[in-house]
């Protein structure tokens, strides 16, 4: 069940350039597709979830990026035709955990998900001020902050549903993505969603994981992948905002955890009153 609709990126231009580049546009359609039921009797409202953003900058026009997942399987849907370069190979700078053989996998996948964005903003600056929106199909976000902010949040939503192997656990929280999320957002999304998956295990007769210790583990792995994409992207243009929101990823990453090891006790007050 896939949608025609891409990941698609604009170009930013200086205004006293002349005429602004605008980013593709999509078909309104894409946001009322329709109901559908899927096996089981599990209905979804759409195809596809999707998620506008756009960065608008004070002298230069505007970003835009159309993030599109499969709303059946969360996966992020990329066009058939996408062009990767060389930093997006399997084997370009290859994380040291990675279970795909290039053979069968000749890119990578959070790479290719994130290449377009990393062109995109390979000559601007983290603390560059921007206002960014972003527009689902039931809300809008809207936060004035820099572009490493915003590419943080971004960022985190495509390698999620990019198809990483090792990210791939966190792809029903990018269903239900929430951007620009604070470090205890983000405790309490993770939290709540690994134990949520624990108790469908156990209707399975699989041992659930209460105490929380593989989830430790599935966030060193995910450190690895942030380290790896980090060194990728270094290879291309001179700002440092890209780099930059993915150091804010493995610093989400160390924070959370840290809290793990610590019985998440940031979040322990919120729950000392019964429900």
């Amino acid at each position: 069940m896939t949608s025609p609709c891409r990941l698609d990126s604009g170009t930013a231009t200086e205004k006293s350039t002349g005429e602004p580049i605008h980013p593709s546009s999509q078909n309104s359609s894409q946001f009322s597709i329709g109901l559908e039921v899927l096996p089981g009797g599990f209905y979804l409202e759409y195809m596809t979830i999707d998620f506008n953003y756009k960065f608008e900058f004070a002298d230069m026009f505007p970003l835009e990026f159309h993030v599109c997942l499969d709303a059946e399987t969360g996966r992020l849907n990329l066009p058939s035709d996408l062009e990767n370069e060389e930093w997006t190979d399997l084997d370009f700078n290859k994380c040291d955990h990675c279970p795909l053989n290039s053979n069968d996998h000749p890119s990578c996948p959070a790479a290719v998900g994130l290449g377009h964005m990393v062109q995109s903003f390979q000559d601007m600056k983290s603390f560059w001020e921007t206002k960014i929106t972003v527009t689902t199909k039931e809300r809008v976000y809207l936060k004035e902050t820099d572009v490493q902010t915003g590419l943080f949040s971004l960022f985190g939503l495509i390698m999620a549903s990019s198809g990483c192997p090792h990210m791939d656990f966190l792809r029903p929280m990018a269903r239900f993505h929430l951007p620009f999320s604070t470090v205890n957002e983000t405790v309490m999304r993770v939290t709540s969603m690994y134990l949520l998956k624990q108790y469908y295990d156990a209707k399975k007769g699989i041992s659930p994981d209460m105490e929380l210790k593989n989830l430790d583990e599935l966030y060193k792995n995910v450190t690895k992948v942030n380290h790896s994409i980090l060194e990728r992207i270094r290879q291309v243009g001179h700002g440092d905002s890209k780099s930059n929101a993915v150091l804010i990823l493995d610093s989400f990453a160390f924070l959370l955890t840290n809290e793990l090891s610590n019985d998440l006790s940031s979040l322990k007050e919120i729950f000392d009153s019964p429900l």
